[in-house]
């Protein structure tokens, strides 16, 4: 609305990472040490500023400042809730409560743009800043009520994780690698969907339909995952959810019927729906015991570099040897990631991990 240019937008989305890329780990490591009640509350004002700064001044240098904030604040909530989903689990209940996480996680990439998109169109672009800040205020409200039920830190828990000794601990680089795999499929797709719709010229209601049915298909699957982990280990779901994943980078270039696209992202959705959950749920099994959120941080810092370098990398790629070729490299790194998983588990030394 106010003039920016495609690279202008682009920086927005790579400030909001910044903040994830640099305190992940050290979030986390702030909640293994002093709990989450206070620190959630931190990011949720801290959060809440930034999405009201571009009503209050309007222009590029305000939504880069609120971007950052609101980086600060989705580094703190995601590492902190997926650790607390992990601490606040019986074991025989990981599965499902992950699940139950991944599914709300899914539910807001269909309902946030909704509120996001009318609000615009009711009370426009700036006012629809102020529409955001009321989820700021009930994240501090709950907080007031049920942050005392919250598990607090635990000074004396040990040294913190230390990153270095992640490079010889072939069981949490294996986890890392996986999980930095799923992170790059789930930036890509919705990333380079809108691109081939448009240039087979579809609507923008059908492109929209697509993406939410990817979603759509995620969150059922979420909702199975807990019978199928009781089945199968969670390693083999996670390679038959790259496999999967693989397939659908792969048709993608191929397909122009709409219907056939939605197929794609169905299957795309089924596979990406088991592979979040399930690479969150190997990081906090393979966490030292009462270091979930050093674990968690360091899984969020990895994953929050490839958001930043993969969909420059591939678009740069695509922009070379055409809008095809990155879809289907991305296609082999998840498939060898699926080969890999194949082979069977990895096992390292290290601190004890979670039972």
């Amino acid at each position: 609305e106010i003039g920016a240019s495609a690279f202008e937008v682009g920086l927005l989305a790579t400030a909001t990472q910044i903040f994830p890329m640099l305190l992940s780990y050290a979030a986390g490591v702030l909640q293994d040490r002093f709990g989450s009640r206070w620190l959630l509350a931190f990011g949720a004002l801290v959060g809440g500023l930034g999405t009201q700064l571009p009503y209050f001044y309007p222009g590029m240098p305000a939504l880069y400042a609120g971007s950052a904030l609101f980086g600060i604040w989705s580094v703190i909530v995601i590492v902190l809730t997926q650790s607390l989903v992990g601490m606040l689990s019986r074991p025989a209940e990981l599965a499902r409560n992950f699940s139950h996480y991944t599914v709300l996680a899914w539910g807001t990439q269909l309902f946030g743009p909704l509120i996001a998109g009318y609000s615009i169109d009711l009370v426009g672009h700036a006012r629809a800043c102020l529409a955001i800040g009321p989820f700021a205020l009930l994240t501090l409200v709950m907080l007031v009520i049920w942050g005392g039920l919250l598990p607090g830190g635990a000074r004396r828990a040990g040294p913190p994780l230390d990153v270095r000794a992640v490079f010889a601990n072939r069981a949490i680089l294996r986890v890392l690698a996986m999980s930095g795999a799923v992170q790059l499929a789930m930036e890509l797709f919705p990333f380079f969907l809108p691109l081939f719709g448009h240039a087979l010229a579809l609507p923008a209601s059908t492109i929209g339909l697509l993406m939410s049915s990817s979603a759509l298909s995620a969150m059922l699957l979420c909702l199975a995952l807990p019978r199928l982990v009781a089945r199968f280990s969670e390693e083999r779901l996670l390679g038959w959810s790259f496999a999967a994943s693989a397939l659908a980078f792969t048709l993608l270039p191929f397909f122009r019927d709409p219907a056939f696209l939605a197929a794609v992202c169905v299957l795309f959705g089924v596979g990406m729906g088991a592979g979040q959950p399930l690479s969150t749920i190997l990081m906090f099994k393979r966490s030292p015991e009462g270091q979930s959120g050093a674990g968690m941080g360091l899984r969020m810092m990895t994953n929050s570099a490839l958001r930043v370098t993969g969909p420059a990398a591939l678009g740069m790629l695509a922009t070379g040897f055409g809008l095809a070729s990155a879809p289907l490299v991305t296609a082999a790194v998840l498939a060898a990631s699926a080969w890999l998983l194949a082979r069977g588990p990895a096992t390292g030394k290290g601190a004890a991990p979670h039972s």
